[in-house]
């Protein structure tokens, strides 16, 4: 007995000495893989726009397909508002985009939520990985990001997540003077201006094919996840309460992934209609849809893209802005 309880404590030692191992492995990959210069390390700039920036102001949600498909100067120069662009990872959820806004809206505020198709159909609480890429250059938002849903994910995705952490640690050690690709140049905190928004001119002249948006078209559309819907009402009745006007504008789409998904997305409308009100959403998904020579991928428009895009947004904003504003100062 006594020599199988003595066997016991050896392999319950070498098992705690694993662990230990494993736990100091993912502490110093943690450590030295930290860049204050990345692109989630633009939420700290991003918020301290919501502490800085006047009224009367427009602020745009969404996922990186906003950080790259907003242009806030024209926004300014054509309606006078002073645009703040929240975008971010779209794999971190809604309820996380949601979270950094609540407690630094002011009355007569103009939210703009326009979360891609990807941001609506998955759960509300994000990818594990993005999880972690957020929270890695962001520990100050521990609070908005721990939750049970979210360590679980997050533990879940942490062994990918480490492997490209040592990868790009590899690079930077190995090979610090390598040519950046286009998309390595606007994965950086430098590729954002002082609006929140990611300078799309860094991808040249780069689009994708025609190819590739009919293969993206399908399955690209399902319905809006019930948790991202609840998340919506919530933040629009709340905000609303607070004299905030709160929109929702459908998302930028290639012409060719909009045409295969008509039903579809007409049906992912009428959810968020009836969980927000008809009154609170601006535009249809067609008023945002452009030929696919304007896209980099099926989320991210490329320069032209982003101008037409903005173009349209000033277009269907600027008839309200009159009475938002005379209500706002009201």
């Amino acid at each position: 007995m006594r020599s199988e309880f003595s066997q016991f404590l050896v392999y319950a030692g070498e098992a705690v000495g694993c662990f230990l191992l494993i736990l100091l492995f993912c502490a110093g990959v943690w450590a030295v893989s930290y860049n204050s210069h990345d692109y989630a390390s633009s939420l700290k700039e991003k918020i301290a726009l919501l502490d800085t920036t006047e009224s009367p102001r427009i602020i745009f949600v969404g996922g990186s397909g906003v950080a790259l498909g907003i242009d806030s100067p024209l926004i300014e120069k054509e309606t006078g508002l002073h645009p703040i662009n929240m975008g971010i990872y779209g794999a971190l959820g809604l309820k996380f985009m949601l979270h950094e806004l609540t407690d630094n809206l002011r009355p007569g505020d103009i939210v703009v939520l326009s979360p891609e198709h990807v941001v609506l159909q998955q759960p509300d609480y994000g990818d594990g990985f993005y999880l972690l890429e957020m929270l890695h250059s962001n520990p100050e938002q521990a609070r908005a990001v721990l939750s049970l849903h979210t360590i679980v994910v997050m533990l879940r995705h942490s062994p990918s997540w480490l492997q490209a952490q040592a990868y790009k640690f590899y690079l930077a050690l190995f090979f610090p003077h390598r040519t950046l690709t286009a998309a390595d140049r606007m994965n950086t905190l430098e590729a954002f201006n002082n609006y929140g928004d990611v300078n799309t001119e860094l991808a040249g002249e780069k689009h994708m094919t025609r190819e590739a948006a009919y293969a993206d078209a399908a399955g690209f559309i399902s319905p809006v996840d019930s948790g991202v819907l609840a998340d919506m009402k919530s933040f629009v009745q709340q905000s609303q309460a607070r004299g905030i006007h709160v929109f929702y504008m459908p998302p930028s789409a290639p012409e060719e992934i909009v045409a295969a998904n008509t039903a579809l997305i007409a049906a992912q409308i009428e959810q968020i209609q009836n969980a927000i009100g008809t009154s609170t959403v601006l535009g249809t998904e067609d008023d945002f849809a452009f030929p696919y020579s304007m896209y980099l991928d099926a989320e991210h428009p490329n320069e032209a893209g982003k101008e037409a895009r903005t173009q349209e947004m000033i277009r269907i904003i600027t008839p309200l802005l009159p009475k938002l504003l005379k209500v706002s100062s009201n």
